[in-house]
Formats: structure tokens, C-alpha cells, sequence
């Protein structure tokens, strides 16, 4: 029963992401990110209508890479994993996404999603 509840719950959160999404962006190190990079490369639909891209360590090179591939932060949705919600790593890259959205007078609320 509490597998299906979680179910549920996901696809209640899936369902919530605003429709002009284009990309989304999984934040998260290690195990966080691991498994969900794994099965997109396993069942990566080319024909999707969002983009699914990852970020899972705090090198600026790379996350400058992942940010040049969205069309714009406005169409962005972060899902923002930590097993222990306490990895550094994430929260610091939940901080400097914050920053950039705000520059752009958008916020990460209806934006993100926390795992």
C-alpha cells in the first residue's frame, strides 16, 4: 500500500509541472542521480516533449554546459535530489539556482520540485 501511495504521489507531481516546461533539470550527487540517469539512458524517449538533463556534481564548467542547453530558465523545471536532504553539493547548486532565477525576477517556486 505505501508503494502505491508513493506512486500516486509522483505522478500527482509529474502532473503538476507547468505545461510550457521544456527542460528539466535533476540535481542531486552520487545515488541521488545515479539511478534516474540511468533509466533515462535506458528508456530516453527522442521524441519526448521535455528534455531531461542532469547536473550531479558542483563543477561550474559542466553546470555552464547544462545551462546553455535550456532554452530559457522560465521553461525550466529543477527536481532538486538528496537522500539525506543535507548534501552540500545540491543545496549549494539549489542556492546559485535561486540567484539566477531571481536575476531574471523568477523564482524556483512552481519551478522545483524537492526529492
Amino acid at each position: 500500500p505505501a508503494r502505491q501511495d508513493l506512486l500516486l504521489q509522483s505522478q500527482k507531481t509529474a502532473q503538476a509541472i507547468p505545461k510550457n516546461i521544456v527542460d528539466v533539470v535533476v540535481v542531486g550527487v552520487g545515488g541521488s542521480s545515479l539511478g534516474p540517469k540511468a533509466l533515462h539512458q535506458v528508456y530516453e524517449n527522442p521524441k519526448a516533449q521535455r528534455r531531461l538533463h542532469f547536473c550531479d556534481n558542483v563543477d561550474p564548467v559542466e553546470f555552464h554546459r547544462v545551462l546553455e542547453k535550456l532554452e530559457s530558465l522560465e521553461n525550466t523545471f529543477w527536481i532538486f535530489t538528496s537522500k539525506s536532504g543535507t548534501t552540500i553539493e545540491t543545496l549549494l547548486i539549489a542556492d546559485y539556482v535561486q540567484q539566477l532565477l531571481q536575476e531574471k525576477h523568477l523564482s524556483l517556486e512552481g519551478r522545483a520540485s524537492v526529492v
